[in-house]
């Protein structure tokens, strides 16, 4: 709660089965993936608010390092003080 910088980092349900199934080594397909992730993000729902302070990060179309670039501006202009 005291951090300077909160991300709350979101993505489509589509994306994050994708990459999800490609970290796999035994991968199911995308589809049963994508319905795992649903049952547990419907489970972990009460407990993954965004913080009013928090910034919105959407991942669906970005890469990783595209992600941690963002989070490092945020991080940057925080210490700047803007």
């Amino acid at each position: 709660p005291g951090a300077a910088v909160k991300v709350f980092l979101t993505a489509s349900e589509r994306a994050r089965a994708e990459r999800r199934t490609a970290e796999l080594t035994e991968a199911p397909s995308a589809a049963v993936t994508r319905a795992e992730q649903a049952q547990r993000d419907r489970r972990d729902a009460p407990q993954s608010q965004m913080a009013a302070d928090a910034v919105l990060i959407d991942a669906t179309d970005l890469r990783l390092g595209d992600v941690i670039e963002q989070i490092v501006g945020l991080i940057s202009a925080k210490r700047a003080g803007t």
